[in-house]
């Protein structure tokens, strides 16, 4: 029985931590940003991720502080006032993933 796969692709520590990195600089880069545009530019770094675990780790930033949500449909997310500073370093790591 030949069935497509429709599960995300499971992630290594090391490529989950890459992929939350690589979210987070998505939202650095563009401010206010959605889960449909998260999910879309992830996909083209070569990140499949289903939009509910995209979903999941932006309510976890939220909870942990880093990041801030409105309460429009579909919420919009963006750094914490008090976290702006590790969005710098967020970029650097993952430019610097890029660049190994």
């Amino acid at each position: 029985m030949n069935q497509q796969s429709t599960t995300e692709h499971k992630f290594s520590p090391a490529d989950r931590t890459a992929a939350l990195l690589r979210m987070l600089s998505l939202i650095r880069d563009m401010g206010r940003t959605g889960t449909a545009e998260i999910q879309l530019m992830l996909h083209t770094h070569g990140i499949t991720m289903h939009s509910r675990s995209i979903q999941r780790h932006l309510r976890r930033f939220v909870e942990l502080g880093l990041l801030e949500c409105d309460q429009c449909s579909p919420k919009g997310f963006w750094w914490a006032e008090k976290s702006r500073h590790l969005k710098e370093t967020a970029v650097a790591v993952i430019e610097s993933l890029e660049a190994a």
